[in-house]
């Protein structure tokens, strides 16, 4: 499968550039994406349930994982997306220019590389309740499938 694109609801491109089974691994396969942003291109809210290695082939991605503070990757240089963190911050930092840059993710087969939104708003949820004095907040076990998100949220105390 190659050649495939998608457009996302922000105006970013996606294009399955290639993919290949993993020797020795049954079920997975490497995939390598071309991802571009428009000016001012916005992915934020989404994560990755593996690894993804990436290289800057134009432009510049302000990016961050979690709490972090955002980074500024550039043309030229090489990333990491990493995996089961809220990728916070992923945005094209110019306003006048598109971002373009590849990246391999190494997956099961027929699996996505990326959720959206759901555990972002998990997250939120998470800073929103924590800080109450008195109160316990507490998750149970996260799961994505099919888009939706599965969870509990309770808070104990007043």
């Amino acid at each position: 499968m190659t050649g495939k694109s998608e457009n996302t609801a922000m105006g970013i491109r996606r294009t399955l550039l290639c993919s290949s089974p993993v020797e020795g691994l049954p079920g997975w396969e490497t995939r390598l994406y071309l991802i571009e942003y428009p000016p001012g291109g916005d992915g934020s809210g989404h994560h990755h349930p593996v690894v993804g290695l990436g290289y800057l082939l134009g432009g510049t991605i302000l990016s961050a994982f979690g709490d972090e503070q955002p980074i500024a990757i550039r043309q030229g240089e090489s990333f990491v997306d990493a995996a089961h963190q809220i990728h916070t911050v992923s945005r094209n930092a110019s306003t006048t220019e598109p971002l373009r840059f590849v990246i391999a993710y190494t997956v099961k087969q027929g699996e996505p590389w990326e959720t959206g939104m759901q555990r972002l708003a998990f997250s939120f949820i998470t800073r929103l309740l924590s800080p109450h004095a008195g109160k316990t907040v507490t998750f149970a076990q996260i799961s994505d499938q099919q888009s939706l998100l599965h969870g509990v949220v309770s808070c104990d105390g007043s």
